[in-house]
């Protein structure tokens, strides 16, 4: 029993910990641009360090009422969402629908599922639930797992990344204010998680480095980027990242490119100081587990330099 609460202790701290300083840093603050890309920075190189196992014998019950052992609902990684009797009925489901609508459409990927504490429903009531959301629901007795008694207590839905050893991360509260501005760029990250791996040769962008030459102060400058497939897989874009407010994409992600397509994506630049600029763009893909990376060079030397319009 003091393991127990020695564990619940330590998850509840370290993840509220992690809650506090993010509200912190976003409404000590302000919603400045500044501030927002540095939460986002920091929250994503973070996301992955708190990683709880969950024991393989845990046995979660569907909507038919068959058990199945949790260590059996992924072979690599897949989407959870846990819900309980605190959860709010219409936010859990809309936090449902925008799991399913970003990553269950995504056919090379196991579609989310949902985890309810047995508190919650029965399987007949889950089963009438599930009528009105098209996604694989299961029953959980949090108190059979000592994580999950940890988590449970927290009552917060939340979303999380299972992996094939039963552990999860990347643990994302739903009904967190500041979480709404990350949602779309989190799911971008499971994505990429997911379906990642090392079968790029054949895939190219082209340029590399863009030089756009000497350009006018606050003027839009245009950069196309090419993309090739010439893989036989499906190239999923799950994210890009600009490192600087000056840079602006066209593109929502993730989006695929089939085997032997050939794609754009447009880069808008705004520079606002004089001088040389190099400004980084890293496109993460399913093809590569590390991003591909582009730059964008020039030079502002003269204000009044003319500019084509856009």
């Amino acid at each position: 029993m003091k393991k127990l609460l020695v564990l619940s202790s330590v998850i509840i701290i370290a993840l509220i910990t992690v809650i506090m300083f993010y509200k912190n840093k976003l409404y000590g603050n302000g919603y400045g641009n500044y501030n927002a890309s540095e939460i986002e920075t920091f929250f994503f190189s973070h996301i992955d360090e708190i990683k709880i196992p969950i024991e393989n014998n845990l046995v979660l019950r569907d909507t038919s009422g068959n058990e199945v052992p949790i260590s059996k609902l992924t072979d690599k990684y897949r989407l959870g969402i846990y819900m309980d009797t605190h959860s709010c009925d219409l936010c859990a489901k809309e936090a449902i629908k925008f799991a399913s609508d970003l990553i269950g459409k995504d056919k090379d990927v196991q579609p989310p599922f949902v985890l309810v504490d047995r508190g919650f429903a029965n399987p007949r009531q889950l089963k009438l639930y599930n009528r009105g959301l098209p996604i694989q629901i299961f029953l959980v007795d949090a108190k059979e797992s000592k994580s999950m008694t940890a988590l449970a207590d927290l009552h917060k839905p939340f979303y999380f990344l299972l992996d094939s050893n039963s552990k999860i991360s990347s643990i994302f509260f739903t009904e967190e204010k500041i979480n709404m501005a990350l949602r779309e760029k989190y799911f971008a990250n499971i994505h990429h998680k997911i379906i990642s791996n090392d079968i790029g040769k054949g895939f190219t962008i082209t340029p590399q480095v863009q030089d756009i030459g000497n350009v006018p102060l606050r003027k839009k400058q245009k950069v196309i980027f090419v993309l090739n497939n010439n893989t036989p897989n499906n190239c999923w874009v799950t994210d890009i990242k600009t490192f600087c407010g000056c840079v602006s994409i066209n593109k929502k992600f993730p989006y695929n490119i089939a085997p032997k397509v050939t794609d754009t994506i447009t880069a808008y630049v705004i520079v606002t100081n004089k001088g040389d600029f190099s400004h980084p763009v890293l496109i993460f893909t399913n093809l590569k587990k590390e991003p591909y990376e582009l730059k964008i060079n020039g030079t502002v030397s003269d204000e009044k330099l003319s500019s084509k319009k856009l």
